[in-house]
């Protein structure tokens, strides 16, 4: 043995202390805590047998690539590879591991009595005839213990948390040749005698039920408290353990990450318990460039793509702004909005911009095979080098210690799925359906998930995230949200085989033997403590946990506070005094109102004023900006979008002769496909399908309508999406005419086309009160010297809502209560249009509500009257005030 060794080591062993910290700091030399990982090291480095850590993910392609071989079809596995192949290895490579564990060598003495364990026998001999496959921990113990046999180590004193016979049988070989020791740490009371805290311990000890006592409880050594969000449980327990004394113990279940946030929101050191996220930035960007290479194209993984953060995004940042906007719009690539934003940032950028244009199309518009296909081995190599590269580039020239940090992740992450394609090349799989990327995927990159920044800080206290987790007795022991844990669950072997492998000296603890291991362990963290115990259950809605339930039957008595009851939990809240929120008046007074010289109206703004002057004011002068979510549009508004652009297609073709009536089917079928592909391919999402043939005949059946239309009303010409420039009272006036059309006789007629809304339409025109429209026909009036003819199409319905009797072919007239013409109504809104100005001007904002708002100060009786807004639709309708007008 070497002399570096020291003269002794003291080592506490516990079967769940890896990963754990619920020990106190120690100056101390030779002295370590481990769990069966650590000690399994420790000892390979004693004896000379260390070696690099095994990969589970080679392991698992390596197995899977022998069962694949041996797969003959009558196999007892042979189904369920059919259907997943990498969760099949996986099971089956646990199974086998937990074999060699519990005392496999790797073969039978006598015959098998299932085909299940033959099978197994016969893959293990064909693993052994091949070389490279790593050994799991069985097999090192195997190794471990023929060396200790000749080799000694410097461990004097391994002192065991749990029984001997709780260890799988592999270790109690190993332990059985080293200094061991047991005894129970948690066997009696460690409570002040006569306290509420040791009478609990004593019953559980004994699991007795003495006649429920008041008196049981009677003391502060223990405290059980709820709350009804976790976020609230997190301040108390962020309070509770900042004041406390030392020596604490913090046992945590669940929602650890919260608590964690809370402590650092409040300046305490944080616990950084052990939790990994995939949702991390650096680690999305391997996933989406994946999706993104499958037909048909993933809008949501475009659009989340485009918005990853600065610093882990591989589009110019400049460029990636005016995309996503366009793709946020018009879901899908190639359009036309597409093509013009692409072409003028190369035209501002030169040769840089170029190139960024062709790195960005390289990533997104690379989508070449089918989803259901698959993909070949060499493109997910080809798509995840570029990955890799990106983030090597990054990492070598980033500044910033965090980004860099990400960057590393993100590296490493795909730097080990590259190692994996390369593996699963080298055993002969050369295709991957996308249901075994996404799982071999899924077992990539689980280190770098972890959050490596994310550090246990100084001042820190002992945790433990399971009960077993608990090696020592601490003053105090606090139990964070003592919610349901995972319960033991049934072996996988028959009886029947069970038999049979205790028979091979390969034994399994029988399922009682885990639930009352379990349930000791459970114990533990109260058994623990000396002075005091505090149990954080979550709400009564959710499961708690199971030693709750049987403290609850040992003390039926015991109290429960809540902690938003501060009475009962004495904790210092400062109270909020309640307050009414401000009532919704007819009218803001805002006297001193100057609005800007140049006043430029579109239809929208010029209803919005007359409608709702406090909603036109706060977007338009006071230019307030309501925050927008990025989505991807969808339904009626993309079914809008779609329709505009077909008639906006056609218009042009119908014009100039090339789109008859007889053509228009052959000319709809080669348009709609196109432009679904490239400004609606959300529609060509998995099942989608029939929401896309829906919305097929429902165009098509509306173009069939409205082409009589286009056909005679403009026989002269045609213009779709027309922007007209004027003049009126207010200043300057412009709008976008949906279908301009010209009639033989040069008469002119306005369209709007809206998706939806027949109804609303229809009221409007009645009323009078179609103002959009009305601003149109101004602007035609002032353009020809003619008013046109107005309707609504309404593409859903394929209904034409006119106001002209007979003007328009198969459209539905709708004529105002008093019969009267668009110049007439152009008047009343000129003179609503005055009557709010002066309202304004006088610092009065009046505020639409549910009866016509403002009226009853005294408006004209023949003003334009205007329509009420639906408050979902004003972005500002909180600010204005709540409930009914006062």
């Amino acid at each position: 043995m070497s002399t570096s060794y020291r003269d002794w080591m003291i080592i506490i062993f516990g079967l769940h202390l890896d990963s754990q910290r619920s020990w106190k700091k120690r100056d101390a030399f030779g002295h370590l805590e481990l769990g069966p990982s650590g000690l399994l090291s420790q000892l390979e480095q004693y004896l000379g047998l260390s070696s690099p850590p095994a990969v589970k993910l080679h392991r698992l392609i390596h197995y899977r690539s022998i069962l694949q071989r041996l797969d003959n079809g009558s196999r007892f596995y042979s189904r369920s590879m059919q259907v997943d192949d990498f969760g099949v290895a996986s099971a089956l490579l646990d199974m086998r591991d937990d074999l060699y564990l519990h005392g496999w060598d790797g073969s039978y003495r006598h015959r098998a009595v299932t085909k299940r364990l033959s099978d197994l026998a016969e893959i293990e001999r064909a693993l052994l005839e091949e070389e490279g496959f790593e050994p799991c921990n069985g097999e090192r113990l195997m190794s471990v213990l023929e060396a200790l046999k000749v080799l000694r180590t410097p461990i004097t004193v391994l002192r065991l948390l749990e029984p001997l016979d709780h260890h799988p049988r592999r270790w109690q070989e190993v332990i059985r040749l080293l200094p061991f020791s047991y005894s129970n740490a948690f066997d009696r009371p460690l409570a002040r005698e006569g306290s509420s805290l040791a009478c609990l311990q004593k019953r559980l000890l004994t699991d007795s039920q003495s006649a429920s006592d008041p008196k049981d409880i009677a003391d502060a050594s223990i405290r059980v408290l709820t709350a009804d969000t976790a976020l609230a449980a997190a301040y108390y327990a962020t309070a509770t353990l900042s004041a406390s004394a030392d020596d604490v113990l913090l046992v945590h279940d669940g929602k650890a990450g919260l608590l964690d946030d809370v402590l650092a929101a409040e300046h305490f050191p944080q616990q950084a318990f052990s939790h990994s996220s995939s949702s991390r930035p650096a680690l999305q960007l391997l996933p989406l460039a994946l999706r993104l290479t499958f037909r048909p194209l993933d809008i949501s993984a475009l659009l989340a793509f485009l918005t990853l953060p600065a610093g882990i995004n591989p589009v110019h940042p400049v460029l990636r702004e005016r995309i996503v906007s366009i793709v946020s719009r018009y879901p899908g690539i190639g359009g036309e909005a597409w093509v013009k934003t692409l072409n003028e940032f190369r035209n501002e950028g030169g040769e840089d911009a170029d190139s960024s244009v062709k790195s960005f199309l390289e990533w997104v518009d690379g989508a070449t095979q089918d989803r259901h296909d698959g993909m070949t081995s060499g493109q997910l190599i080809a798509v995840t080098c570029r990955v890799t590269n990106f983030f090597d580039e990054q990492v070598r020239s980033l500044s910033d210690d965090l980004l860099k940090e990400a960057c590393s992740a993100g590296l490493e992450q795909a730097s080990d799925f590259l190692s994996a394609l390369k593996t699963i090349q080298q055993h002969g799989t050369c295709w991957l359906s996308i249901y075994q990327i996404e799982q071999l995927l899924s077992k990539t990159g689980e280190k770098s998930s972890r959050k490596s920044l994310y550090v246990r800080q100084a001042g820190s206290v002992p945790d433990a995230s399971c009960p077993g987790g608990v090696c020592e007795p601490s003053s105090h022991v606090f139990w964070w949200w003592m919610a349901a844990p995972l319960i033991e669950q049934g072996g996988i072997w028959s009886s029947r085989e069970r038999v049979f492998l205790e028979g091979e000296g390969i034994v399994f603890p029988s399922q009682e033997q885990k639930l009352l291991w379990q349930e000791e362990e459970w114990r533990r963290p109260v058994l623990a403590a000396r002075h005091s115990l505090t149990l954080l259950l979550p709400p009564d809605e959710t499961q708690r946990h199971p030693l709750w339930m049987k403290i609850a039957s040992l003390f039926p008595s015991i109290p429960v506070m809540q902690i938003e009851h501060p009475q009962t939990t004495g904790i210092a809240c400062t109270p909020i005094v309640q307050r009414p929120l401000a009532a919704r008046k007819p009218f803001w007074s805002v006297p001193g109102i100057v609005l800007g010289k140049k006043q430029s109206f579109s239809p929208t703004s010029l209803e919005k004023l007359i409608a709702d002057p406090c909603q036109w004011f706060l977007e338009y002068e006071a230019k307030l900006s309501p925050s927008k979510v990025l989505d991807v549009s969808d339904g009626p508004r993309l079914y809008g979008l779609l329709f505009h652009r077909m008639v906006q297609k056609l218009c042009p073709v119908l014009h100039g002769g090339s789109v008859t009536m007889s053509s228009i089917d052959a000319w709809f079928d080669e348009c709609f496909a196109i432009l679904v592909k490239q400004e609606g391919a959300v529609l060509l999402m998995e099942g989608r399908n029939a929401d896309l043939e829906g919305l097929r005949l429902r165009i098509r059946h509306a173009l069939h309508h409205l082409l009589p239309v286009l056909v005679r009303q403009g026989a002269r010409s045609i213009v779709a999406e027309q922007r007209l420039d004027g003049r009126f009272a207010g200043g300057n006036l412009y709008g976008y005419i949906d279908i301009l059309l010209h009639d033989d006789e040069a008469r002119p007629s306005v369209i709007d086309m809206k998706w939806g809304g027949g109804t609303r339409r229809r009221q409007s025109l009645a009323a009078g009160t179609h103002l959009q429209l009305l601003v149109y026909a101004w602007l035609v009036y002032q353009k020809t010297g003619r008013w046109p003819a107005l309707a609504y199409f309404i593409a859903s319905r394929a209904e034409l809502l006119a106001d002209t009797a007979g003007f328009f072919v198969a459209g539905n007239a709708v004529r105002t209560e008093n019969d009267e013409s668009a110049a007439l109504l152009w008047e009343r809104v000129l003179a609503s249009f005055t009557w709010r100005m002066e309202q304004i001007e006088a610092g009065r904002l009046a505020v639409s509500c549910d009866r016509e708002a403002g009226y009853e100060d005294g408006s004209p009786p023949e003003a334009l009257k205007p329509l009420f807004a639906s408050a979902m639709y004003n972005p500002y309708r909180f600010l204005v005030g709540w409930g009914e007008c006062l």
